[in-house]
């Protein structure tokens, strides 16, 4: 009896600089394996550095406070965490600074405990910087890894509207771009979502329910503000010819989910129908 080998899930672990990554992460994959950097404000390279290389060093520096009182920045490190309601940093007993501070420790724990040799690990990181910084920004990421986690993928996606082009080639690193960066209140109106799905793509298979009701917007330049369904219509039927082989159980359904994904916008006709094929046949990495 033949036995269908099933490829291992990479571990993906987010380095920031913000918690989109990981919102992009948990739409993608169903879920998310959280680690330090996973919902954390980074707001250095030297700080994000300084904590891959010994991450229990987080904790020991001095604090303040993040996120108008709901979190605490360790400033030793640049890293400011979300805490479960108003922080009161001057009573060491206050049950939120106690919570996030219990919680940090045990990312740490986890994070000192990964294991390159227990399988593949993919860090992706957005770049808090510009112009001839943004190289920089990503050889440090790249050679703090080497330290820690030499035969680990780093994957960098840069923002179009912030980065513009850079350099043609950084040694060990993926790089990728998307149309801009979310807001920082990550509203799902503000994510790149398929432009994400498509990077995501070259490392592993996305949930069964990424088109369905998880995901409610794409790109904010390719959506426009009236709600005809004309061109969502039209482009059914490509959905379905372009899902023959990977949804040929139901096509239908998926070019279905599809509808129910952008429902109340105008997508691009062609922004879609190039999406999707490049899903397909998994040609969206850029090596720039």
């Amino acid at each position: 009896m033949n036995h269908e080998v099933v490829p291992q899930m990479p571990l993906f672990i987010s380095l920031g600089y913000n918690c989109e990554v990981s919102q992009i992460l948990k739409y993608a994959f169903g879920g998310i394996d959280s680690h330090v950097w996973s919902w954390a404000y980074a707001d250095s390279i030297q700080g994000l550095v300084s904590s891959i290389l010994n991450s229990t060093e987080i904790l020991k520096g001095p604090t303040t406070y993040a996120f108008d009182n709901r979190g605490i920045k360790f400033t030793n490190v640049g890293l400011s965490f979300h805490a479960r309601g108003i922080v009161n940093l001057s009573d060491p007993g206050d049950e939120y600074q106690k919570e996030l501070i219990e919680r940090v420790n045990h990312l740490i724990a986890k994070y000192s405990n990964l294991d390159e040799d227990k399988g593949k690990i993919i860090f992706i990181a957005k770049v808090k910087a510009t112009g001839e910084s943004t190289y920089k920004y990503i050889k440090s990421l790249r050679n703090a890894l080497n330290e820690r986690f030499p035969n680990s993928t780093l994957a960098v996606v840069l923002s179009k509207e912030i980065h513009g082009s850079i350099c043609n080639d950084i040694k060990n690193v993926d790089l990728y771009y998307v149309a801009h960066y979310a807001h920082p209140s990550f509203t799902s109106q503000d994510c790149c979502f398929l432009e994400w799905f498509n990077i995501l793509t070259n490392y592993a298979t996305l949930s069964k329910t990424v088109f369905g009701n998880n995901v409610k917007s794409t790109c904010t330049p390719f959506i426009k503000t009236n709600n005809s369904f004309d061109k969502i219509n039209r482009v059914e039927t490509e959905l379905a010819k372009l899902s023959q082989e990977d949804f040929k159980d139901d096509p239908c359904l998926f070019a279905a989910s599809i509808r129910s994904a952008f429902k109340n916008h105008n997508i691009s006709t062609s922004f879609i129908i190039n999406t999707l094929a490049n899903l397909k046949t998994n040609e969206s990495k850029q090596h720039l």
